[in-house]
């Protein structure tokens, strides 16, 4: 649907009202009006279809259209970029956690809706939906033909049951590989990704990683320079690629004692390159090496050698993966020393070598 078709339509599709200008300028004002920048203006409007059921996750969908509305609320159009709909078998009001309700339409109102991007939460009720045969024969019929489809965590299962994984890339939650391996053994899932894309398709771990999938889409849709500022109006510290771990050497390493190391691992992750010698560390927290090597081990569960080769290897994991730095580069970058060291550390701590990882990075964008 062109802008100019989306001024004329008379019927509404949508599960949501566009906010009008003058609650747009009541927001915060657009960063760009500080800075001076300008950003590509969309050309259409983008139809987003969300299958929603009982007890879906109401994090997973707040991102994705939070996401969506804050590039809205950047370009301060008159009509807006995106229009969102939720779909669910019956329609209606659909019960989420705490009380919450949902609005959506039944699916054979959303008929008429050229669907740009369809989009399969995920949720605690995910189980339920596996059984919807409406819900399965609605995603078989309808995915083909959008541009698009992601997917989030347990929402994979809903794709891959109504047959539209097998043979392609996917990724969900962590503590659901095993399950998914299992169950469907035709798909290639991956262990421990934030997001994949596999051409139309792109499907995210977890909860907080549709954020860092959702900015890859505006930019995809709209441009990098927009897809920044959306990044720094969510406050998002970093924006992630999809080949950093689900579960980073940073959280691992936290321990459960509230404050204790806290601000130790912020300093290791700021000097990665530096001397992090357990001597070095048991100094900047006024302990002796015995005495720290001891204490940490039990807080932390690896000794202090071991968390630092852990951060060192999932920093320098990212820097292969979303550069074309040399690998040599990235060894002194990273406090390695040298190629052979982080040849040796990424094998302890990945299975792979540094060099099959740019292999199979060429060979997925091929």
């Amino acid at each position: 649907m062109t802008i100019r078709q989306h001024k004329k339509a008379t019927k509404e599709t949508t599960a949501r009202t566009p906010p009008s200008p003058g609650h747009r300028r009541s927001y915060p004002p657009p960063l760009s009006t500080a800075t001076g920048e300008t950003f590509q203006k969309p050309t259409e409007v983008r139809n987003i279809v969300v299958l929603v059921f009982e007890d879906c996750s109401l994090f997973t969908l707040a991102a994705f259209v939070e996401t969506f509305r804050q590039a809205e609320l950047e370009l301060d159009l008159a009509v807006p970029a995106y229009t969102i709909t939720l779909a669910s078998s019956r329609g209606g009001v659909l019960p989420a956690y705490f009380g919450c309700g949902l609005q959506t339409v039944a699916f054979a109102e959303t008929e008429d809706i050229e669907i740009d991007t369809l989009i399969i939460g995920g949720g605690l009720g995910f189980r339920q939906a596996l059984l919807d045969q409406d819900a399965m024969d609605w995603i078989s019929r309808r995915a083909p033909s959008a541009r698009r489809l992601c997917m989030t965590a347990s929402g994979t299962f809903l794709v891959a049951q109504a047959g539209l994984l097998d043979g392609r890339r996917c990724v969900t939650h962590w503590t659901m590989y095993e399950e998914f391996r299992r169950t469907y053994p035709k798909v290639q899932v991956e262990r421990d990704l934030l997001f994949v894309r596999d051409r139309e398709m792109w499907s995210a771990a977890g909860m907080s990683a549709v954020v860092d999938l959702t900015i890859d889409l505006l930019a995809e849709d709209l441009g990098r320079k927009l897809a920044r500022v959306v990044s720094k109006r969510l406050v998002m510290l970093v924006k992630r690629s999809g080949n950093q771990p689900q579960v980073s050497a940073a959280l691992t390493t936290q321990p459960i004692e509230e404050g204790r190391f806290e601000l130790l691992h912020e300093w290791m992750l700021a000097h990665l390159g530096g001397n992090l010698h357990v001597n070095e560390l048991a100094d900047r927290v006024s302990m002796s090496v015995r005495n720290f090597t001891r204490v940490y081990t039990k807080l932390i569960g690896v000794n202090p050698s071991h968390a630092v080769e852990m951060m060192r290897v999932e920093a320098a994991k990212a820097a292969i993966l979303d550069s074309d730095l040399r690998l040599s580069t990235i060894s002194h970058m990273y406090g390695f020393g040298g190629e052979q060291v982080m040849r040796r550390a990424f094998t302890r701590q990945t299975g792979h070598t540094p060099s099959e990882l740019r292999e199979e990075k060429a060979r997925r964008s091929r």
